[in-house]
């Protein structure tokens, strides 16, 4: 049972792989380090390192993406014979074991994509240990190929490495998970009712992950976490302030680039971000107008780097402006940082305001109106092979079977 389990098992998570380490990194002086994190995405650490055991951590997170990839020769230079590991489903009491265990799940996870593991944050511990926060994008090889996005949190303690300026070792690992393992099972691999009733033009779609900080009368206070998307806005005047705000795909959403034979990779919710803006018109006469933003999540496995991906806007020819849109920005991709929000099912936003304000908790306002974030669970976004925003789904389904959130951005604490 143990080994059935196995596959499961997202172990830690891990950085971008940096191939110029060697199975001599653990006691390498600390330049070397300086060198690693030099060369990782600036987007991907919100703390400075200020530690040796903080760059023997991401350190650590490399190396484990090098051990998602079946490359364990870095890890193992990196943690003590005896390391004891703890995750929500196995524990380990080697080096050995540790190992045996990431290339077992390595193998099952790469049949088919190559996992994706980003470090989001990390800080020093007041007992001289390091919490990494950190994501993790894997696929299921089913039939349906389930998308497994994990968020969670890894606690490293480490061991003097015995040479002056050397990183330590790592002698224990403490991994936690934003979801319990049963859960993640059926909440991201078996199929939504709305991934069956759109199997015929797009595959099941993976959803952002949501860690859940706090539940109240009605809402989530939720963490989300830093995702690369593709974005578009529009400030509009009139009458579109009073029309319906629904959650409806952009334009720039159905360029055409669709081909049957492809397998597509499918994300959702679809997000939609409106807030309050004031317009000046020329003559200096002002009025208070609205901002759309719709936010487009890439899969995680694209990573948070779009250097290498095609043109965010696929259209061939461009869209005139509808009456009442003042401006329009351009179709791009943009780098989102990790943002608190309520979510909950309310007539209203200002509902959601005053439950959360009651609490003592500030909600990001703009001219006086919360910024109010829509979520449609029936809507995904569908990205070809060349890793292209392509299609659309939008199920229309009875009222009972929607699932809609309506969410405030929170400040954070």
């Amino acid at each position: 049972m143990r080994r059935l389990l196995l596959p499961l098992t997202l172990a830690t998570l891990a950085r971008p792989s940096h191939a110029a380490w060697t199975a001599s990194a653990a006691v390498r002086p600390r330049r070397a380090a300086a060198r690693l994190l030099s060369s990782a995405p600036a987007a991907s650490i919100s703390t400075p390192t200020t530690t040796l055991e903080q760059e023997a951590a991401l350190a650590y997170g490399s190396a484990l993406s090098l051990a998602w990839r079946a490359d364990t020769e870095m890890l193992r230079s990196l943690l003590l014979n005896d390391v004891d590991v703890a995750t929500p489903l196995w524990k380990t009491r080697s080096r050995d074991e540790y190992e045996e265990a990431l290339l077992e799940v390595a193998g099952f996870f790469g049949a088919r994509a190559t996992p994706v593991l980003t470090t989001l944050s990390q800080a020093a511990q007041a007992d001289g240990g390091v919490r990494l926060s950190w994501q993790l994008s894997v696929e299921w090889p089913n039939v349906w190929r389930s998308r497994i996005n994990i968020v969670g949190t890894t606690v490293l303690s480490f061991s003097p490495a015995g040479v002056e300026g050397a990183l330590p070792l790592v002698r224990s690992v403490r991994e936690t998970w934003h979801q319990a393992p049963w859960e993640a099972f059926v909440k991201q691999v078996l199929p939504k009712a709305r991934d069956l009733c759109t199997l015929w033009c797009s595959p099941t779609a993976e959803e952002i992950a949501q860690p859940v900080l706090q539940r109240g009368d009605g809402f989530e206070l939720r963490r989300l976490p830093p995702m690369l998307v593709v974005q578009v806005e529009t400030i509009e005047s009139g009458e579109l302030l009073y029309q319906e705000q629904a959650v409806v795909a952009p334009p720039c959403a159905y360029t055409g680039e669709v081909k049957r034979v492809e397998w597509y990779s499918t994300v959702s919710p679809g997000i939609l971000e409106r807030s309050l803006c004031k317009i000046d018109f020329p003559g200096g006469v002002t009025q208070i107008g609205q901002r759309r933003r719709w936010i487009m999540p890439l899969p995680a496995r694209f990573g948070p780097d779009p250097s290498g991906l095609p043109h965010p806007d696929a259209r061939v020819e461009d869209q005139p402006l509808p009456a009442g849109v003042v401006e329009q920005s351009a179709v791009q991709y943009v780098s989102r940082p990790s943002m608190t929000i309520a979510a909950g099912v309310f007539k209203a936003a200002e509902d959601l305001t005053r439950k959360l304000e009651a609490l003592g908790r500030r909600v990001v306002k703009k001219q006086g109106k919360p910024v109010i974030i829509q979520m449609c669970y029936d809507l995904k976004y569908g990205y070809n092979s060349k890793k292209q925003l392509s299609m659309a789904i939008w199920l229309s389904v009875p009222k009972f079977l929607e699932r809609n959130e309506v969410a405030v951005v929170v400040e954070d604490e």
